[in-house]
């Protein structure tokens, strides 16, 4: 039995395809998990299902077997060709698997490195995957490891301080520029950047407005945020990208990144305001006109760069150090999975020993060598003397369990102790 993860991320896919990925409610969760446990190979799954990224963590005896069905289940969810799935995912199976995992949690693995986010998103997999019975023990101890490291790449490093990308950046910016008003927020785009500025400006307190050449994707865009966070159903609105100028002219804050090679925003559709924006062009090349007028400041990514870069400098510093916390802990998980394999090896030396202990007992209370009114002091002396003898060699046993193979140590005590 090995651990198993087939990943799709923003590293090897593209939001088309992502977007396709996506488990939008939990009936379609259901549905695809139990397909995989029918299979006799595959015993434990959980799923995370983002925008940026859907992972199957599976426990599975035949890595090929779960590989290739999985793949094919994806192929019948998302309606993608199964050697496009195939081609572009990511497999990572046992030690390979944990360090992937410790990664994800430890948000060494994100599109903003750092983000505190993706741990969120892995408990609350963890959680249904656990209330539905779809994971056991295997999967919960690995859980339980990736969150203790994640804990520990967040206290031993500074990795989620501070903002690192250019739309987290400039929301940062215009947090401090508003402070306590939150006038409504135009986002033109739908892309990666557009999506990053949209949930930090959701979560500091903006109200949303999505425009993009495509409503659909729009659309699709706002299903995918209210599916993470339900709760923002009435901050996010969507209008149509040809009423672009007319919204302009009230708009004070304003994010846009879209893919156009040419300006979408001319500085001779833009009418003087009285009120004063505050404009983000997040976009390389820019979408907005080089625009001087009264009452509007423009900040392109330029003007972004050196606090971006700063940050970046030290978020790179610090992911090398916990990348090291990453590879620690994943040892340290394999060696506490060698020591629960020799659980049930000292669990049956103990109870052969106690299976001894009372027969003789018995049998010497029954000839009078013992008084009856004894047997519980001579028990529990006899027992004092099993566990000083066994101590030692069960403690060296555990200490050396890397430098030896498990079966034949499994085979060598119970031929030597007939224990099962």
């Amino acid at each position: 039995m090995s651990y198993l993860i087939i990943s799709y991320t923003h590293k090897n896919t593209d939001i088309d395809t992502r977007e396709k990925l996506v488990f939008g409610d939990d009936n379609e969760k259901d549905i695809f998990v139990q397909k995989l446990l029918n299979q006799d190979y595959i015993s434990e799954v959980m799923l995370t299902s983002t925008c940026n990224r859907v992972e199957l963590f599976l426990f599975a005896k035949d890595i090929k077997k779960a590989v290739a069905f999985a793949i094919d289940c994806l192929q019948v969810h998302s309606n993608i060709e199964y050697e496009v799935l195939f081609d572009r995912a990511s497999i990572y199976d046992n030690q390979n698997a944990i360090y992937h995992l410790f990664l994800v949690a430890s948000s060494l693995d994100s599109l903003v490195v750092g983000e505190t986010q993706i741990i969120g998103q892995i408990k609350d997999a963890f959680k249904y995957s656990l209330s539905k019975k779809y994971c056991d023990k295997n999967i919960v101890s690995a859980i339980n490891y990736a969150l203790k490291c994640a804990t520990s790449v967040r206290n031993a490093t500074s990795l989620g301080e501070g903002q690192v990308s250019v739309a987290s950046t400039a929301v940062a910016i215009a947090k401090d520029i508003f402070k306590d008003s939150k006038p409504q927020a135009v986002v033109v785009g739908v892309g990666a950047m557009c999506q990053i500025a949209m949930r930090h400006l959701l979560k500091n307190g903006f109200d949303t407005t999505i425009l993009n050449r495509s409503y659909e994707n729009a659309t699709k865009l706002k299903k995918i945020i209210l599916n993470e966070k339900p709760q923002y159903k009435n901050n996010i609105t969507i209008k149509r990208f040809e009423n672009l100028n007319d919204i302009l002219l009230d708009t004070q804050l304003l994010f846009t990144a879209t893919s156009s090679q040419n300006t979408i925003i001319k500085q001779q559709n833009i009418k003087p305001s009285t009120i004063h924006r505050h404009w983000f062009d997040m976009a390389v090349p820019r979408d907005i006109d080089h625009i001087e007028q009264t009452n509007l400041s423009l900040y392109a990514v330029d003007d972004l760069k050196l606090l971006i870069d700063k940050n970046i400098k030290l978020r790179q510093a610090e992911a090398k150090e916990g990348y090291k916390i990453v590879k620690n802990i994943q040892k340290e998980f394999f060696e506490h999975l060698e020591q629960v394999k020799l659980q049930p090896i000292i669990k049956h030396l103990h109870l052969k020993a106690q299976a001894i202990i009372d027969e003789k007992l018995d049998k010497a209370i029954n000839k009078k060598f013992i008084d009856i009114s004894n047997k519980q002091n001579t028990k529990k002396l006899c027992q004092t003397i099993i566990a000083k003898l066994l101590h030692e060699p069960t403690t060296h046993l555990k200490s050396k369990n890397k430098e030896l193979n498990f079966e034949q140590i499994g085979k060598c005590f119970n031929n030597s102790f007939k224990l099962i």
